[in-house]
């Protein structure tokens, strides 16, 4: 009995152990996001909060977690100034093109964000994923950004990788393996409030303790400085 009541009280530590550590991962993504943002200063065409509301909107509807389409977006933002539109149609674009040829958000990421930020070269690179432009594409998005149009040149982009891996990430919905991701994100985000309620009084703790030790640096110090003087 007393076996059983141990194993049930590690338990409930290793699951507040694995809480309070998806609160902090989550913290950490998005304070990454809103530095990310807040250095882009004026320019900025999009907020943390608009990003955020669309990250929780596909965990709904897709196998990917909040957080991973977080730090997609956040990749995407340190290789240009992107709108909320052209953001969530890349989002889309990028979760597409990983659940149709199997590869990670973060490696889709980087190649969509670089096809965006340079269209011209960027056609290049996606050829890597299987997308080739015609000439008349290429001939297009030539002329769109010499004349200074390359966000109408990032929507050609897109629409062909659209064109290509539309509904790729949504059908995976339908999958065993998806719906198992799904119930993981929807379990992680039970932990992620509970552990988001136990960080804020173990702060406060840390920084007692903190200030604790600091005051008895301090004594100590001066203790010792005493019996110097009086020897």
């Amino acid at each position: 009995q007393w076996l059983t009541l141990t194993g049930a009280v590690l338990g409930v530590v290793a699951a507040l152990k694995a809480s309070i550590n998806a609160a902090a991962e989550s913290q950490t993504v998005n304070a990454q996001l809103d530095s990310i943002i807040r250095a882009q200063g004026s320019a900025a065409k999009v907020t943390g909060d608009e990003i955020r509301a669309m990250a929780t909107e596909i965990q709904r509807t897709t196998q990917f977690g909040d957080e991973a389409v977080i730090s997609l977006n956040q990749t995407l933002l340190t290789m240009g100034q992107f709108s909320g539109d052209t953001l969530k149609k890349a989002t889309q674009a990028i979760m597409d093109m990983s659940s149709a040829l199997g590869r990670d958000l973060q490696s889709s990421a980087f190649m969509v964000g670089r096809a965006l930020a340079d269209p011209i070269s960027g056609m290049t690179m996606l050829r890597r994923a299987g997308v080739i432009f015609t000439q008349d594409q290429r001939d297009v998005i030539k002329a769109l950004v010499d004349t200074g149009h390359a966000a109408e040149a990032q929507i050609v982009i897109l629409d062909e990788l659209n064109k290509r891996f539309s509904g790729s990430a949504a059908a995976q919905m339908d999958t065993y393996a998806g719906q198992v991701e799904n119930l993981k994100d929807a379990f992680g985000e039970l932990g992620e409030a509970i552990g988001g309620k136990l960080i804020p009084p173990l702060t406060e703790a840390a920084k007692a303790a903190e200030l604790l030790l600091s005051w008895e640096g301090n004594i100590t110090a001066a203790v010792n400085q005493q019996a110097v003087v009086i020897r």
